[in-house]
């Protein structure tokens, strides 16, 4: 198992991985903060490959970097491959939501997105769930996404990125499959 950084504090340093893997890890975490390398991200994770790994949060949002990132974040230069993400609220291969001013640049994910809603509305994209206030460049899912339901609420499934509220810039960013 994989203990990442406190789910329930903000982390605003910086993350630079070296091009380095990480290999094998799984997490699992319920609350809305939920699963990812940094789970509630205000700062920057750069330069990380993830592998053959599982992040899942059975109770809000996730993605392998990141399942909150806010103020100003920035994720680039990421690699996600062989990967599993599941969610039940936002759900993205990278990042879960995006919110406020957040760049993510030069991230792929290649693997499986799953959401699943219980009690929620449910949006699951291929690199992010759900975006206010934010832009993807240079970057690109070749992953599955699924989006399923026990609740009777809406969803949404998308191979980039799904819904987005106000201002989103999608730059030289495509979807495969």
């Amino acid at each position: 198992n994989f203990n990442s950084i406190n789910s329930s504090v903000r982390f605003e340093g910086v993350i630079n991985g070296g091009y380095h893997t990480i290999k094998n890890a799984t997490y699992t975490k319920g609350g809305y903060y939920g699963s990812g390398l940094v789970p509630y991200l205000a700062g920057i994770v750069k330069n990380v490959r993830i592998a053959d790994s599982t992040f899942t949060n059975a109770n809000g949002n996730a993605g392998a970097i990141s399942s909150y990132m806010c103020n100003s974040g920035k994720i680039e230069n990421v690699q996600i491959v062989n990967t599993k993400v599941s969610g039940t609220k936002y759900v993205g291969g990278v990042v879960g939501y995006i919110y406020n001013n957040n760049i993510c640049t030069n991230a792929s994910f290649d693997g499986t997105v799953e959401g699943n809603a219980t009690a929620n509305d449910l949006m699951v994209g291929g690199i992010v769930g759900y975006t206010e206030f934010g832009n993807i460049s240079n970057s690109y899912n070749r992953g599955i996404v699924t989006a399923t339901s026990s609740f009777k609420g809406k969803v949404y499934a998308a191979g980039l990125y799904n819904q987005t509220y106000n201002v989103f810039d999608v730059i030289d960013s495509y979807n495969i499959g």
